[in-house]
């Protein structure tokens, strides 16, 4: 995949649909992902993918909550616990 914009998404999910439909192979009962805004969207926007329900990925909305909140707080702040 070139990028990570909505086209590229768009692309990637039809040419994806396209080979479901070739091999006869069932469409996911649930899609996971790390809350990308395009790829949200291209999901919404396809006729195969957009009636599975969609589900957010814990392990990365943690990586970015922490990779974003991270300049807010000095090395001594962490949690003796949870680190």
């Amino acid at each position: 995949m070139r990028d990570e914009t909505e086209a590229s998404f768009d692309w990637v999910l039809d040419t994806l649909a396209d080979l479901y439909r070739e091999l006869d192979i069932p469409k996911p009962t649930c899609i996971c992902t790390d809350r990308d805004i395009a790829l949200m969207n291209a999901l919404a926007n396809s006729p195969l993918f957009s009636p599975i329900p969609h589900i957010l990925c814990q392990q990365h909305i943690s990586k970015n909550v922490m990779a974003k909140t991270k300049k807010h707080f000095s090395k001594g702040d962490k949690d003796p616990v949870t680190g």
